[in-house]
């Protein structure tokens, strides 16, 4: 599932990361790093580190991959 994202100002200065995370909860933050560092979450159309910081405008991609079950076997 893709989803596209315009920065608000109020989110400018805000880590790409932590800025996921608040909107996909469901997802921990560290899946969505991971996703970002597999080039899976783009700002402006381009691959960006775990720690960039946001600006107002930037165009945030991701495709939300679930991640892989855990199989626990006893």
């Amino acid at each position: 599932m893709i989803k596209k994202i315009i920065v608000e100002q109020t989110d400018s200065g805000e880590r790409l990361d932590k800025f996921l995370h608040r909107l996909f909860p469901e997802h921990s933050r560290s899946h969505l790093q991971k996703l970002i560092k597999q080039g899976k979450a783009l700002v402006n159309s381009k691959e960006t580190a775990v720690h960039h910081f946001l600006k107002a405008d930037d165009e945030v991609t991701i495709d939300l991959v679930a991640p892989a079950p855990i199989d626990l076997k006893s």
